[in-house]
């Protein structure tokens, strides 16, 4: 699934700490070279695979040395329909 971080703090823009992040969140694939080399140091996208029977993280807190850093607002892209009701996926 493909993660946006929004707000990432561009003091720690890196691939080390989108792999942190990652996973966390699940499994770290990939994320673009040009997010990598700070040409797109706007849109923080990477790769990550997520179990879905685990849900869904809303905000993901970044701390340093026990100290909260920056709270960031997470975006999924490509996420599977769910039913309004039962929360099932891939049915209507």
């Amino acid at each position: 699934m493909c993660v946006h971080l929004l707000g990432f703090l561009l003091a720690i823009w890196n691939k080390e700490a989108f792999e942190v992040v990652g996973n966390h969140l699940g499994i770290f694939l990939h994320i673009g070279e040009d997010v990598v080399n700070g040409i797109d140091k706007w849109i923080g996208l990477m790769l990550v695979k997520i179990d879905m029977a685990k849900g869904l993280f809303k905000k993901i807190n970044i701390e340093w040395s026990g100290k909260n850093l920056h709270t960031h607002t997470l975006d999924y892209w490509g996420l599977p329909f769910r039913h309004s009701k039962c929360k099932a996926m891939g049915h209507l």
